[in-house]
């Protein structure tokens, strides 16, 4: 995060968020930074790189004869340890959602465990599932968790893959594939009416970008640098001015248009609060 330009803030509650910390406006690029797991989902698993998340030309790619990953080369291939990861996703198959195979790369790779050692807690308001939210979370852990196991990974839990599941589906930010846009000033992912554009990919979880609050009035998104070879960089930066002070949001829902009723309706059940942004009131 460039503590030039923003600030994290905590307040008694326990609440967070991410503050501009000067006079901002559109395109200003505040936070940058690689995540710390990644994954695509299944119907992009067949034309895009597993690690880098490039998309793939037929002629110019390798594919894992057991598993079916693609790769741009040998060296996607290890940085993505696929020698490793390779009998996860053969067990787990084509249709896994991107949200178990990230839960398994953080747990077999002890990422968890490192994450957890540093003091790196996301929230999850686990308090706040459903009975059947929760039996469905319960039944994956356990899955996953014996899986793991009978793949030698012997150190996961099924409390672990809980956690990281909960802790998943409410903080990961949106892989989106944008549109380039060359004329937009840094601006490549609002099409020309302004609206947020892309295709997306999968899902990624960053420790800052975890930060920002919701707002169904944005100010600001979340870009994605994709490069040949490199883990996923996403950017965040502002698509409207602000002013010292002022928070900086993204839009949790993936699709714009919706009637308020309906966005309320997604994120309560979805991230567990009721939406009160200035633009769910004036449609109330």
């Amino acid at each position: 995060m460039d503590t030039n330009f923003c600030t994290l803030e905590k307040n008694d509650d326990g609440e967070r968020g991410i503050r501009a910390k000067r006079e901002l406006y559109p395109g200003d690029r505040c936070i940058m930074e690689s995540s710390l797991v990644w994954a695509l989902a299944s119907e992009h698993r067949k034309s895009r790189c597993h690690y880098c998340c490039c998309l793939r030309e037929e002629n110019t790619t390798i594919e894992c004869a057991r598993c079916g990953s693609l790769f741009c080369d040998e060296r996607c291939a290890h940085l993505a340890r696929h020698n490793e990861e390779c009998s996860i996703l053969a067990s787990l198959g084509d249709d896994c959602s991107e949200t178990v195979f990230a839960v398994a790369r953080l747990c077999y790779t002890n990422s968890a465990k490192d994450l957890e050692g540093r003091g790196i807690h996301f929230k999850t308001h686990d308090n706040s599932l459903s009975a059947e939210t929760r039996s469905q979370y319960d039944d994956m852990a356990n899955g996953l968790s014996k899986l793991l196991q009978s793949l030698g990974y012997g150190h996961v839990t099924a409390d672990q893959v809980f956690y990281w599941t909960v802790a998943l589906s409410t903080n990961a930010i949106a892989l989106v594939d944008h549109e380039p846009s060359p004329d937009n000033n840094n601006m490549n992912f609002l099409d020309k009416n302004g609206q947020l554009n892309g295709v997306v990919l999968g899902l990624a979880l960053c420790t800052n970008l975890a930060m920002l609050n919701h707002s169904c009035d944005p100010s600001a998104a979340v870009s994605l640098d994709l490069r040949c070879g490199c883990a996923p960089i996403l950017s965040c930066r502002t698509i409207k001015p602000l002013q010292y002070g002022q928070q900086l949001t993204l839009s949790y829902l993936p699709f714009a248009g919706l009637a308020s009723t309906k966005r309320i309706n997604i994120l309560k059940n979805t991230y567990y609060f009721h939406c009160q942004c200035p633009l769910c009131i004036n449609q109330q």
